[in-house]
């Protein structure tokens, strides 16, 4: 709606579909990117359309890199520090579970996948895991249901990261 989009990058915005009780909102994520943005001398723009999708784009005006400078950037992933982690990673975005998996695998580990709590209990019910990154906001099961769920009933006390 458009009282949404003009409260899209407040922080913690929701909006309810009350047809299904689920919430669907922006987080901090998009106040924390729309700062961002700004401090590049940007903004973002965004087209949004109920049911269909929205659309958040942005340009910026950046110098061009030099290759050589990229390797003496003074960042170095040790690829290999995380070799053989078995991380459980719960997330419903499917682009959020792609970023987050594509870097993971990167640094060696081993990934499974839940779309939602109630997911991440039937994965954790057959398999052990050393680490799981559990976001919050989810259909059928929260990142919190979830988590008490782990540490109450399947008295778990693998590390639980939230998204």
């Amino acid at each position: 709606s458009e009282e949404f989009i003009a409260r899209i990058f407040d922080k913690f915005s929701q909006e309810e579909d009350t047809t299904n009780r689920r919430f669907e909102g922006t987080g901090l994520g998009m106040a924390i990117s729309n700062d961002l943005v700004k401090l590049m001398g940007s903004e973002l723009k965004v087209l949004s359309i109920k049911d269909k999708g929205t659309t958040i784009q942005f340009e910026l005006q950046l110098p061009k890199g030099n290759v050589a400078n990229l390797y003496n950037a003074g960042v170095e992933i040790k690829k290999n520090k995380l070799k053989g982690t078995r991380v459980l990673l719960v997330e419903d975005n499917e682009m959020n579970r792609f970023i987050a998996r594509q870097s993971l695998e990167y640094a060696g580990c081993t990934i499974t996948e839940a779309e939602n709590g109630q997911e991440a209990i039937g994965k954790l019910k057959e398999y052990n895991f050393d680490l799981i990154l559990m976001d919050i906001q989810m259909p059928i099961m929260d990142g919190v249901e979830a988590s008490i769920y782990i540490r109450n009933k399947l008295k778990l006390e693998v590390p639980i990261i939230a998204l």
